[in-house]
């Protein structure tokens, strides 16, 4: 079908007359398009008359089905003044599915249908309601508790029955952070387990400490609890072995675990997605800029493990797009990112002063280091280069681009005093180390957590060769591990110039992709599946 004819019955079809009337305008298009899409990938191709037959009936049905169902109804329960939010989630969740898989609209597999559809309001409901805001108590991040030392927690009611395995906060892929306790005899008790993890706490310490990805791994294991037999079908999961049903970190999971499970019984997939085609309760990991890695290499903002809660208008750059909703922080992917940039843009002004500080006292003497020593690195090949270390006692400001301007104060600032420089004239590099004292730069023989500037081009030697402007932040792409460099420098009218951050440049490459040259997301969800095997199979052990 030419793009002519497909916009032709696009717009034929997505009328408000064949829709739920609270199916927005953007979301009929969709699923009109969606349904054309699918079609024109069977082998062979349908004509452009069946393809407009079989949409129409698809789109007449669907109508039929969402009216007939729009009620069901999932085990967590929330209060009235919810009820239009969750109303409008039910209907958009439908015709997800069904766009997806047509087929679930037929009277034969609509248990299935309704499945999937208690499963993704389920975690969504979780998600927004639950985990978020992180002040009711539900899941906090480990630094709100420092008594924990960095290492993931459950709630204290959740301990007794999850076994935390990996005790390092930024453990290697493949380790389960909790995984049940056995008893000394029978079962666990699965859905009892489950519930404790959702349960509020006033003090941090008390309470589940956990990262966005364990935060999503376990929504995503309460969703399994809309079976129709919940004990059945998680046992039946259990039985799979000790790493399979647990609280997985979601994307750290090896193929033992539930989610990863690509046998002909898994509840779960992992696929690769098209942004514009994420439906409800769909997971997907949003990235942060790779330079945050720079200034918080232990930061909780590298990204955010999220479920969609709403479409909008489908658009990743709108500020009605899509809306996620993560540990902690919600909103469309330019609602993120404006919250990204504002710490990123701080971090980064704060690097400008430190560096033009240093670069100025190599360029012209001032202000002098308090103190200087020298040492060594040895670098990954064996080789030893000589350092230059460098100690500046003084007073610095940069912009807090995390505060809000007033009339008293329109440009925020931060105060502080004191860093230290480790600069490698041999590499022509220069790094802004963590500890702000040479004799802790020494004691912890070490450079790691610096920032790192490298110079480009010709070194023309001499003072020249500390112009500010022919340095750069050094940071790695997260899709191809290769070096980059930020201009963090410019000069305008010949002053030397913050050049800050862009959105613009935190959308270049804003989600986890299977394969960088491609547009696909990954995203996991509920396994749709209308075969009769899989049809029995959930049947037979209490899912539907």
């Amino acid at each position: 079908m030419d793009a002519a004819a497909k916009k032709a019955l696009i717009k034929k079809l997505a009328v408000a007359a064949n829709f739920h009337r609270n199916y927005a305008a953007e979301g009929r298009a969709w699923f009109v398009d969606r349904l054309i899409r699918k079609m024109e990938a069977e082998i062979p191709t349908p004509g452009d008359a069946a393809i407009t037959s079989r949409a129409t009936d698809v789109v007449t049905k669907s109508n039929a089905v969402v009216k007939a169902k729009q009620d069901y109804a999932i085990g967590v329960k929330l209060g009235s003044s919810l009820a239009k939010i969750q109303s409008r989630r039910r209907i958009e969740i439908l015709y997800g599915i069904i766009a997806s898989n047509p087929t679930l609209i037929e009277p034969a597999n609509q248990d299935m249908l309704l499945w999937i559809a208690r499963r993704r309001l389920r975690g969504v409901t979780r998600m927004d309601f639950f985990v978020n805001r992180n002040s009711q108590g539900y899941f906090r991040y480990v630094d709100r508790c420092p008594s924990a030392q960095g290492i993931w927690r459950l709630n204290t009611d959740a301990q007794p029955f999850w076994e935390p395995l990996g005790g390092s906060k930024n453990p290697p892929p493949g380790i389960y952070h909790f995984l049940l306790k056995r008893p000394a005899s029978g079962d666990p008790d699965h859905v009892r387990a489950i519930a404790k993890v959702f349960t509020a706490k006033a003090s941090a310490c008390d309470g589940n400490l956990v990262d966005c990805g364990l935060a999503c791994g376990a929504v995503l294991l309460d969703t399994l609890v809309e079976a129709k037999d919940a004990p059945k079908l998680l046992k039946k999961v259990d039985s799979r072995g000790p790493k399979s049903l647990g609280i997985h970190s979601a994307t750290r999971e090896t193929p033992e675990s539930m989610i990863l499970d690509t046998g002909a019984e898994g509840l779960f997939e992992r696929v690769p997605a098209l942004v514009g085609d994420l439906q409800v309760g769909d997971h997907a990991y949003i990235f942060n800029h790779p330079l945050y890695k720079v200034f918080k290499p232990n930061g909780s903002w590298t990204g955010e493990h999220s479920l969609v809660y709403g479409c909008g208008d489908r658009g990743v750059r709108s500020r009605k797009g899509i809306f996620f909703g993560g540990h902690g922080k919600e909103g469309t992917v330019y609602d993120f990112y404006d919250d990204f940039l504002a710490e990123l843009q701080t971090q980064l002004h704060r690097s400008f002063r430190i560096a033009a500080i240093f670069l100025n006292s190599k360029e012209n003497g001032t202000p002098a280091p308090s103190l200087s020593d020298s040492t060594t690195r040895t670098k990954p090949d064996g080789t030893v280069v000589a350092l230059e270390l460098h100690q500046f006692d003084v007073g610095f400001r940069y912009r807090n681009f995390q505060k809000a301007p007033t009339k008293a104060n329109s440009k925020p600032e931060i105060s502080e005093t004191g860093f230290a420089i480790a600069y490698s004239p041999t590499e022509n590099l220069f790094a802004i180390t963590k500890p702000r004292k040479i004799i802790e730069i020494i004691s912890a023989g070490n450079l790691l957590e610096s920032i790192s500037f490298e110079r480009l081009g010709p070194n023309p030697g001499g003072t020249a060769q500390f112009e500010p402007t022919d340095w750069k932040i050094l940071y790695q792409d997260r899709s191809t591990n290769a070096a980059k460099h930020y201009e963090l420098f410019t000069r305008v009218k010949g002053k030397l110039t913050f050049k800050p951050l862009t959105i613009d440049e935190l959308f270049e490459s804003p989600f986890a992709k299977p394969n960088p040259t491609k547009e696909e997301i990954l995203t996991t969800r509920p396994r749709t599946d209308a075969s009769a095997a899989y049809l029995s199979f959930l049947r037979t052990n209490g899912a539907m």
